[in-house]
């Protein structure tokens, strides 16, 4: 999922809410895409929630990743929940737990999204349904609503639906197809999806996104490593390259580390850090083990 980008649909809805045409996109799909194709928050109901949001339990503070942060987690452990996703609140005086926004089975849908999707359901004069069969609710409800209070509904979807044959217009179609000819019947361009920008907002956030490189030397042993601020390097590095007197160690999953025997003379070892950030170069460095033991910030 963490390789998927926005499609055609999703930008075009990108410049439909630009332009002042459509007013709020309400999504059951947990995927992220509407956001990170440059939805802005406002327009967007995200009924079960969204796999790269996490927020504070203290504050409230919401951070964006660019990982999904039910899958990679920071030193604590997962509740039996899954939402407790191990990472802390970087706002200055809070540092509380985060979660995730994932709805699971028998939870209670978020307040604040399920009630803008039903004030702009009941207020709308056109409800547009995009590559859905209308079969889980409240979602598949608020076209119904539109409908009842005196919307048109239109219904683009290869599968049959429930209201089919409530609908005004019913096209069994790719609804990519059916936005690039609306997109280009109302004059308009569909504006590509800037990966790039995307991540370049996440920078400018800096949220946790700060890795440190360290090392360790005792009697016998010694150690070279990976971590991130907020937790044991899950939460950012796909993947840790060490190399060391001809011999590489590849790790994908924490503990980010490489370890050996203390020699009279100590090697170097070669680290290279590929984040989930797939925009940035890997992170390369060397670690002199015969300087004192140290930790090296990088903050990307």
């Amino acid at each position: 999922m963490e390789q998927a980008v926005p499609t055609l649909t999703h930008m075009a809805l990108v410049e439909l809410i630009r332009k002042g045409l459509v007013s709020l996109v309400v999504s059951q799909n947990v995927d992220g895409l509407h956001i990170r194709s440059g939805i802005p928050s406002k327009n967007m109901a995200e009924l079960h929630g969204n796999c790269y949001l996490e927020y504070c339990k203290t504050c409230k503070t919401e951070y964006t990743r660019p990982f999904d942060v039910t899958e990679h987690h920071g030193n604590q452990a997962p509740t039996k929940t899954f939402h407790d996703t191990g990472r802390k609140c970087t706002k200055p005086g809070c540092g509380g737990g985060l979660q995730n926004t994932i709805i699971n089975f028998g939870e209670r849908l978020p307040e604040k999204a399920l009630t803008l999707a039903w004030n702009t359901s009941d207020a709308a004069d056109l409800a547009i349904v995009l590559g859905t069969s209308l079969t889980v609710t409240p979602a598949a409800d608020h076209p119904q609503a539109a409908k009842d209070n005196g919307a048109k509904l239109v219904i683009v979807n290869l599968q049959a639906t429930p209201l089919d044959k409530k609908a005004d217009l019913r096209l069994h179609t790719e609804t990519d197809k059916v936005m690039q000819q609306v997109m280009a019947n109302l004059g308009l361009e569909i504006p590509p999806f800037d990966n790039d920008k995307f991540f370049a907002e996440l920078q400018g956030q800096n949220y946790g996104m700060e890795l440190t490189v360290g090392h360790e030397v005792t009697d016998k042993d010694w150690r070279v490593y990976v971590t991130t601020a907020y937790g044991n390097g899950d939460d950012l590095c796909n993947l840790v390259e060490f190399e060391c007197e001809g011999r590489t160690k590849q790790v994908s999953d924490p503990p980010f580390q490489i370890t050996g025997k203390v020699t009279e003379k100590m090697p170097k070892v070669q680290v290279k850090i590929t984040v989930f950030d797939f925009t940035l170069e890997p992170i390369s460095l060397e670690v002199d083990l015969n300087t004192p033991p140290c930790t090296i910030p990088l903050v990307r």
